[in-house]
């Protein structure tokens, strides 16, 4: 996979820099099913006039490994949220969340998935049943937003090799 600006909106990284590691962190397509895809993997950043240092947006087109459906708090019950899937994306599994049943997605189908991608908070791989999609990411670059707020430009990094 190529490096990809992601939004980094959760207030846990500590004044992240150029050249830092995340040593296991995951990543997030937050967008919509915009068709089905040709055979080619690929990652490519969404037609938009704004500088890419300022959008994370990104069209993320591979193979359904996994589908499942989430549910949220909506005033005194829950409903359906939408469906948590995970997409093999040049042989990396990347997580998606896009809106719909789960049931509308074929498992080793080819979709492409249009959207915001951020970096998935440390809390939610306890919290919830999120397939493990981490890995190693090397800090290309980082644009402050402000509050905690980051774009991280993510390079997929080596895993050290074991001792």
């Amino acid at each position: 996979m190529e490096a990809v600006w992601a939004r980094s909106s959760n207030g846990e990284l500590d004044d992240p820099r150029a050249g830092d590691v995340l040593a296991h962190d995951g990543i997030r397509i937050l967008g919509t099913v915009e068709r089905t895809a040709e055979s080619v993997d690929s990652v490519r950043r969404f037609e938009t006039s704004v500088p890419p240092e300022a959008s994370s947006e990104y069209v993320m087109t591979g193979a359904v490994i996994s589908a499942a459906d989430f549910r949220v708090a909506r005033r005194s019950r829950p409903g359906h949220g939408g469906t948590d899937v995970v997409l093999s994306v040049g042989g990396e599994l990347v997580q998606a969340q896009v809106p719909g049943p789960a049931s509308t997605l074929i498992v080793g189908a080819r979709v492409a998935v249009a959207g915001e991608v951020t970096l998935i908070p440390d809390h939610e791989w306890g919290s919830f049943p999120l397939v493990d999609t981490r890995r190693r990411w090397l800090i290309a670059d980082v644009r402050t937003l402000g509050d905690g707020e980051y774009f991280l430009l993510l390079d997929p990094a080596a895993e050290p090799a074991e001792s």
